[in-house]
């Protein structure tokens, strides 16, 4: 191949020094020889890239970590060691709570026990001493439980027959409020009038003997005095009326006598009869009876007046 073109010095070639033309050598080298030495560059490229290419090359990326096998059922575990040390879940701290010298201790580091089991054994007076202070405060305690639990029973403080019962149940109550009258029968009140002249005779707590005659009797004609006397009794049986009335819608819960169907009640021994007893009224009308506990010639003549009101009733039915 001709080179025409003209480089710079090339009119004066033996202006060139040696080192210029040292530099220049590798140029002319590849201008002179490029043709061959392009086939030789592709092929030493190739033959680079053959030998370098790894062995069972693929697209996809292999973990060296994994193995490739046919599907099974296999268990999957996985095991940590390391070191440690084990200590109780549960660690309790025993105290004494007195003061005092340790007669016993059969217990030692490592004995395995029982809930309950008895550590140590102290001599303390302080333990005697609180004991009983305890043992004192909880009969304190216990009284004052006592009283307070008592104080929801409402008790008679003494004996003798409900004369009124102001609550019923259901009510509300407040605390000094008055529930029921109770009449003392064991002593009684009685005025007599005697001549002042007679008044010498007597003392102050001197006993007597006091018969009641003529009670029953002034009791049974006490109606037909007043008739006589008002020509009526109608403003008494009103009167009796509207107390009955009140007690019912006020619901009083009174202890009145009023004529209520007898069926065995107490010792009454009657049945099927209406007879005139005390009873609790309130307002659901009449309620428990008031036990008169008769004497053998009182329950006599009730179960007279029973036959009587029974023979009044019969003659009254037959007529209808």
């Amino acid at each position: 191949m001709i080179w025409n073109k003209k480089k710079d010095g090339a009119e004066n070639p033996g202006t060139e020094t040696s080192a210029a033309q040292t530099a220049k050598a590798p140029v002319l080298f590849l201008q002179k020889n490029w043709k061959w030495l392009v086939p030789v560059v592709c092929v030493v490229i190739a033959g680079g890239v053959f030998l370098l290419k790894p062995k069972n090359a693929s697209t996809t990326a292999v973990d060296p970590s994994y193995l490739e096998t046919s599907p099974e059922v296999r268990d999957v575990s996985n095991t940590l060691s390391g070191t440690g040390t084990l200590n109780p879940a549960n660690t309790y701290t025993v105290k004494s709570l007195v003061e005092g010298k340790v007669l016993t201790g059969e217990f030692e580091e490592g004995d395995v026990l029982d809930e309950g089991s008895i550590l140590y054994t102290l001599d303390s007076s302080d333990a005697s001493t609180n004991f009983e202070k305890a043992e004192i405060a909880m009969q304190q305690a216990q009284r004052s439980y006592d009283k307070v639990v008592d104080r929801q029973y409402v008790r008679a403080e003494v004996d003798g027959t409900v004369s009124t019962l102001k609550v019923a149940k259901g009510d509300e109550v407040t605390s000094g409020q008055e529930v029921a009258v109770i009449r003392d029968n064991s002593k009684m009140t009685l005025a007599l009038e005697f001549p002042a002249a007679d008044a010498a005779g007597f003392s102050v707590g001197q006993s007597a003997d006091v018969t009641l005659d003529g009670i029953e009797e002034a009791a049974r004609r006490r109606g037909m005095e007043i008739k006589a006397l008002k020509g009526g009794t109608n403003y008494g049986i009103a009167a009796t009326v509207a107390a009955i009335v009140k007690t019912i819608l006020w619901d009083e819960r009174r202890v009145m006598p009023v004529s209520t169907l007898i069926d065995g009640q107490y010792s009454y021994d009657e049945h099927d009869v209406f007879l005139s007893l005390p009873v609790a009224l309130d307002g659901d009308g009449v309620g428990d009876f008031v036990d008169l506990h008769l004497t053998d010639d009182e329950m006599a003549r009730f179960h007279d007046s029973a036959r009587i009101v029974r023979e009044h009733c019969a003659m009254i039915a037959d007529r209808l």
